[in-house]
């Protein structure tokens, strides 16, 4: 139990203190090319102004707007990546963002999802160890339930138990999401592909070994 304590600590700390992903540096804009962006008087003339300053900055994209634009964030100044979205929360963009958690009070993206899966994983353990360790004390041998006699010890046991199942369906829906290679909010809003034949799913196995490798061993 307090090695499952430990590491949810552990964990949970990164999940505070880790950079989420922040957007790299070529596709910001200056604060003139913002300008020539906000100004610009149709759809139209925004979409030649940002094309050209893609082809200026070598940009590669895949996705774009549901009406074909580049993904442009005026909050930001900057042109969004690929799986990059804006969090009114933490006012920035991030990439590769799934939500923002209000239980760690950090968005949850490229840099920290593995963290945040072991913190649902650890917490799950958490919990169910402490129910299978409770119940003998709760209830007798002779079936006799004891939880009005300890309502501290109880009242901790549904905690524990509602937590735990809890956690445990998060955990199981994001390994879900895992193993297709999306995110929450790849999963509510379906990313728009520049061509139809692109996509994120790289099979079922490529996309685990991607998503919870590249970031080194929180163990």
């Amino acid at each position: 139990m307090l090695v499952a304590g430990s590491l949810i600590k552990r964990v949970g700390k990164r999940l505070f203190q880790f950079p989420v992903g922040t957007v790299p540096a070529e596709y910001k804009f200056s604060r003139n090319e913002h300008q020539s962006v906000i100004k610009a008087r149709t759809d139209d003339e925004k979409d030649h102004i940002l094309e050209t300053l893609c082809e200026k900055k070598s940009l590669l994209l895949q996705t774009c707007t549901p009406t074909g634009s580049i993904r442009y964030c005026t909050s930001c100044m900057h042109i969004k990546p690929d799986r990059t979205h804006h969090c009114s929360s933490c006012e920035r963009c991030f990439l590769k963002m799934d939500h923002h958690c209000p239980w760690v009070n950090n968005c949850i993206g490229f840099r920290n999802y593995k963290s945040f899966i072991l913190l649902m994983f650890y917490t799950f353990l958490y919990c169910a160890f402490y129910v299978s360790t409770i119940i003998p004390h709760i209830i007798s041998p002779w079936g006799h339930s004891k939880f009005a006699e300890d309502l501290p010890i109880s009242i901790g046991f549904g905690f524990a138990a509602i937590m735990g199942l809890t956690t445990f369906g998060f955990m199981c829906y994001h390994l879900y999401l895992t193993s297709t290679n999306e995110t929450t909010l790849e999963k509510v809003h379906p990313p728009h592909f520049v061509e139809e034949d692109l996509s994120y799913d790289l099979g079922t196995m490529q996309n685990m070994v991607t998503e919870h490798t590249p970031w080194g061993d929180i163990l």
